[in-house]
């Protein structure tokens, strides 16, 4: 999966597979963290993403949302996440890549880049058995991240 272009990022989260929670249409958004009720699950074998360019749109100060360049959701149980194309984000709030689900194996093999003034890299609130980011981290504003190379179990 790919998507945007440099001059025409995607508006919201670029690659984005959510299986578990949601947020009921009548939540009260200006609340943090964002009511959420539980929903369904996904099993997913393999998720390959190409270039991915997106700019999540939200105003910069605001504190309860985010949006990811690459974003497994809860409910969400992947195999294996591949990015063998960079994966670049321009808005604050937008982390570049963000798991909340459940991933054997996740392997950045190209750049991982953030322009948003407070963006991050790579966020995990999930599990992850393996992750390796092998391509180059370029993450300006207030951004963070580092070359990794995880295995935990």
């Amino acid at each position: 999966m790919s998507g945007g272009s440099k001059d025409h990022p995607l508006r919201g989260s670029g690659v984005f597979i959510f299986g578990g929670w949601f947020i009921p249409i009548d939540a009260d958004l200006a609340r943090a963290p964002a009511p959420t009720q539980e929903g369904g699950s996904i099993e997913l074998t393999l998720l390959t993403t190409g270039e991915v360019y997106a700019d999540g749109g939200i105003p910069k100060g605001t504190s309860n949302l985010i949006t990811g360049g690459v974003f497994v959701g809860s409910g969400v149980h992947a195999q294996s996440v591949v990015n063998a194309g960079s994966t670049t984000t321009y808005g604050p709030n937008d982390m570049v890549l963000d798991n909340w689900g459940r991933i054997d194996t996740w392997i950045a093999r190209a750049a991982v880049t953030s322009h948003g003034s407070s963006g991050i890299g790579f966020v995990n609130f999930g599990d992850i058995d393996i992750l390796k980011i092998q391509g180059r981290s370029r993450l300006t504003g207030w951004a963070h991240a580092a070359s990794i190379s995880m295995t935990a179990r």
